[in-house]
């Protein structure tokens, strides 16, 4: 029975610290914006809002009959989605405020982050083979600096469909003693260039699994006890 004790604790403890991250706006819902109408063009936004990365990222009504398209993809969460022209360009999001007054589990720590994001292609407007979508986390020091890129995962048309979503990842290990922990965690979808094509996206969710030392420490603690329930 001891030995049955000490192989389910580093199971059960791993699962405890895993977690899912609240995204702000993950199915880009608010602003209520019209077709193609951008959420934003500067800097300075409210936390949590998508910025414009330039003049082609936009947010697209869904709704039946409401969306330029005339069709819904499969997989779209809510009444609007995320679209990108098949040229450089794109969204970003600071997840919260710079001042550290937003939720604790939206700013860099130690440990292992998954972003992973629903795909689409317009259509009648398929991205062209020559597009590329990139998924990124970034960090920035203020929110006037500029985006630095920590983890990408690129994605061509060949990998997409039009009809339905489909899941992409980018992970990112971040290292005890970081520069950038505290800082906000930065999600961005950035357009690479293209001739021609719409990109569209949704669902964005962040996973989050702490650093093993803390396991580790479970573990410790677990083969202690045991030794002196051996004497």
């Amino acid at each position: 029975m001891k030995h049955h004790l000490l192989l389910l604790l580093p199971a059960a403890a791993a699962s405890a610290h895993a977690a899912s991250i609240a995204i702000p706006n993950a199915s880009f819902e608010e602003p209520a914006t019209a077709n193609f109408a951008l959420i934003a063009d500067d800097d300075n936004a409210a936390t949590g809002t998508w910025l414009k990365y330039n003049a082609f990222g936009a947010v697209v009504n869904a709704a039946s009959g409401g969306n330029p398209w005339n069709y819904t993809p499969s997989g779209i969460l809510g009444q609007q989605y995320g679209n990108l022209e098949a040229k450089a360009g794109g969204l970003f999001m600071d997840a919260a405020a710079y001042d550290g007054s937003g939720a604790t589990d939206l700013y860099w720590k130690p440990g292992t982050y998954t972003l992973t994001v629903g795909v689409f292609g317009r259509i009648d407007n398929q991205p062209s083979a020559s597009s590329a979508f990139s998924l990124n986390l970034f960090k920035r020091d203020t929110r006037t600096t500029g985006l630095a890129v920590l983890a990408a995962t690129t994605v061509t048309s060949s990998q997409i469909r039009p009809d339905a979503l489909t899941d992409f990842s980018v992970t990112l290990d971040v290292p005890d003693g970081a520069a950038y922990a505290g800082q906000p965690i930065g999600i961005w979808f950035q357009g690479l260039g293209g001739a021609s094509g719409d990109w569209g996206y949704d669902n964005v969710r962040l996973d989050y699994v702490p650093e093993p030392g803390s396991g580790m420490l479970v573990l410790t603690a677990a083969v202690g006890l045991l030794r002196r329930r051996r004497r």
